[in-house]
């Protein structure tokens, strides 16, 4: 695992393997493997199963990798991260929903044992 360089960080958001419509058909951000990413900065961009990964020991957050997220038809490429001050004043006046923790139960957990 490779620790956070920068406040926010360039990431795939769909792992969906498959081919193009295949993908399209289930995901509307997967990856239809145009590459566009890999021809553009092939440096930073691996293509591997049909999917575009991002190699974190050559990428830096000051790169301009604006021309990949424009040509990228799919907008599989997304910022994760602490949110800028232009993205905090967007949502300043929205209420924050409450905290959903997981039910971790089964099937199995709900099933009568006769033994």
């Amino acid at each position: 695992m490779i620790p956070f360089k920068a406040d926010q960080v360039l990431v795939v958001k769909c792992s969906n393997k498959d081919f193009g419509k295949d993908v399209s058909n289930v995901c509307k951000v997967g990856c239809i493997g145009c590459r566009s990413c890999t021809r553009l900065m092939g440096e930073v961009f691996k293509f591997d199963q049909n999917l575009p990964s991002i190699d974190y020991s050559v990428y830096d957050a000051e790169l301009d990798v604006s021309r990949v997220l424009e040509k990228c038809p799919m907008a599989s490429l997304v910022w994760v991260g602490k949110p800028t001050p232009r993205h905090r004043q967007l949502t300043d006046n929205e209420e924050l929903p409450e905290r959903i923790e997981a039910d971790f139960r089964t099937t199995a957990d709900q099933a009568e044992w006769r033994g």
